[in-house]
């Protein structure tokens, strides 16, 4: 996303973007992040930001998520930035109700969830979900237990898991079947600490 110009807002639960060069990191191991201030630089369209939430007692984190994604969905409004928001472990991230209720603004549209286990994913969010990437291992399973867990019909058709550097996309139309697509070239050694996961694109 970076390197094709678009502004984005990771939500890193494990801290393990400590060093990622192109964002501003806000909180890490010891401090939490203060959604204010990652806000304050997205509103520079060149600045990219991490909001670590190692920090933070998994309690905690529903309250601030929530504060964020109200102030990211204002500067969208505003501006049309972020571009992305990305919530890594989102599983993990997110409590198992979602944050439906809580969210007073409109929510905070073009959100990536990247999870090993997106079936855990909050309901609704699944629902909203426009298309599904699954890589690794299982990848045509775990498609299947989203479906269910939507609860929606099954993709059209069974495909074989996808090889090291390909990937099965689920485009929720009606009647769109998955599709095998190749990765593009880049340094995988983060993807192959984790052989199996879901992606959710949507738009709120």
């Amino acid at each position: 996303l970076c390197a094709m110009g678009y502004q984005s807002c990771v939500i890193d639960s494990h801290g393990g973007y400590p060093d990622f060069a192109p964002a501003v990191v806000v909180g890490d191991a010891r401090h939490a992040p203060d959604a204010m201030e990652a806000v304050s630089a997205l509103e520079k369209p060149g600045i990219d930001v991490v909001v670590a939430l190692n920090g933070m007692p998994s309690g905690a984190r529903p309250a601030l998520i929530t504060d964020l994604r109200r102030r990211l969905g204002a500067l969208q409004e505003k501006t049309g930035r972020p571009h992305w928001i990305v919530i890594d472990e989102a599983q993990q991230a997110l409590p198992p109700r979602g944050l439906k209720d809580e969210v007073a603004l409109p929510a905070a549209e073009n959100t990536i969830c990247v999870s090993a286990d997106a079936a855990r994913l909050p309901p609704d969010m699944l629902a909203a979900a426009t298309a599904i990437v699954a890589s690794g291992p299982g990848a045509g399973a775990a498609l299947e237990a989203v479906a269910r867990a939507i609860p929606a019909p099954p993709p059209p058709e069974a495909l074989r898991d996808p090889r090291p550097g390909e990937a099965i996309v689920w485009s929720r139309r009606p009647s769109a079947a998955p599709a095998l697509v190749e990765l593009a070239r880049g340094d995988r050694e983060k993807d192959r600490r984790r052989t199996d996961v879901g992606r959710l694109l949507r738009r709120a």
